[in-house]
């Protein structure tokens, strides 16, 4: 895995603030890239800890982090939006801001 870390000061009148941006090189579906997945929120649960994901609950989501493993098997419009999201996965580019 390769990291570049890159840190800008934003200054304003009352306070200084370090903000920094981390991009990791990692491919998709690597065993690497699962166990980093594992880690934080993803833009695909974003949803489901909102409350907002028809499919999931946020208590199903909780107890998949703890197993580490699904609740339930995909259904096919999972699956094809997962593959979409592989597909297009360079657009977005593996990017966290922290």
């Amino acid at each position: 895995m390769s990291m570049d870390t890159n840190t800008n000061t934003d200054t304003d009148t009352s306070t200084s603030t370090k903000k920094s941006v981390v991009f990791w090189e990692i491919k998709q579906g690597s065993e690497e890239w699962l166990a980093m997945r594992k880690c934080f929120l993803t833009a695909s649960e974003f949803a489901t800890v909102l409350g907002w994901n028809p499919y999931k609950t946020v208590d199903e989501y909780t107890r998949e982090l703890y197993s580490g493993k699904p609740e339930h098997k995909p259904n096919k419009r999972q699956v094809e939006a997962m593959q979409w999201g592989t597909t297009h996965e360079d657009d977005a580019g593996m990017t966290s801001v922290f």
